[in-house]
């Protein structure tokens, strides 16, 4: 999927359905394999913006992976993820959440809530419920994400920073910048150990700008983002 990632998104279409197809040819009533194909091509609709078709190809694999494995199995968590995320950038956000919920509880009885692999769907349903601007519940999700995560790789592992970073932006959103800050700067900390002009570092940046916005503090915001592009740009 690194066409996918660089953007290619017209060749990553290509090259997905190529596969697709081959699988369906080949190994025909390998279903769980051709399922995971569907799930990569439905992957590069959404980021093409066609997400009409994207949910069609994810409810199907839903239904396929049911099938093999039960609704309530751990294998269908994955598609779970896939589809809430598509109906939250659909604005569905019941049934967004209805499947991010059920995610939950079942790598809850999978592996237990303290597990790290618990960590992914606290995420998931985090993200729904920020987006419908239930930012209590968010907030404490991403507390409880960035628990796991802080007692598995220690405070300072690059893994910390995205569940530093979520956790700020939902401090945004509730207007809790004092707290914010202190975790962007934090996750900031953590992505310059791989280089501060990394696009990993550059990742933060846009969360910064925007806490110096909500200061009115307008010229560093601006320099911020026009440094964040900056990096991705030169990064390609």
């Amino acid at each position: 999927m690194l066409l996918r990632d660089k953007g290619l998104l017209e060749a990553a279409e290509t090259l997905c359905r190529e596969s697709l197809a081959m699988r369906q040819r080949v190994s025909a009533s390998d279903h769980g394999s051709i399922a995971r194909h569907v799930a990569q091509l439905a992957i590069v609709l959404k980021h093409q913006g066609r997400l009409a078709e994207a949910d069609k190809l994810h409810r199907s694999q839903l239904a396929v992976m049911e099938t093999l494995y039960g609704p309530d199995h751990p294998q269908v968590v994955g598609v779970l993820f896939q589809l809430a995320d598509l109906l939250t950038r659909e604005r569905q956000y019941d049934e967004a959440e209805r499947l991010a919920r059920r995610a939950l509880a079942i790598q809850g009885r999978a592996v237990g809530e303290q597990h790290l692999d618990y960590a992914e769907p606290l995420f998931h349903l985090a993200d729904v419920l920020q987006a419908k601007g239930e930012l209590r519940e968010a907030e404490a999700l991403r507390r409880r994400e960035l628990a796991i995560m802080r007692r598995t790789y220690g405070a300072a592992h690059p893994n910390v920073t995205g569940s530093l970073h979520g956790l700020a932006e939902v401090l945004l959103d509730l207007g809790e910048s004092a707290e914010a800050e202190l975790l962007l700067l934090e996750a900031k900390s953590n992505r310059d150990r791989r280089g501060a002009e990394s696009p990993a570092a550059a990742m933060i940046l846009p969360a910064l700008a925007r806490l110096a916005r909500a200061r009115r503090d307008y010229s560093v915001a601006d320099s911020l983002l026009i440094r964040a592009l900056r990096i991705l740009k030169t990064a390609g």
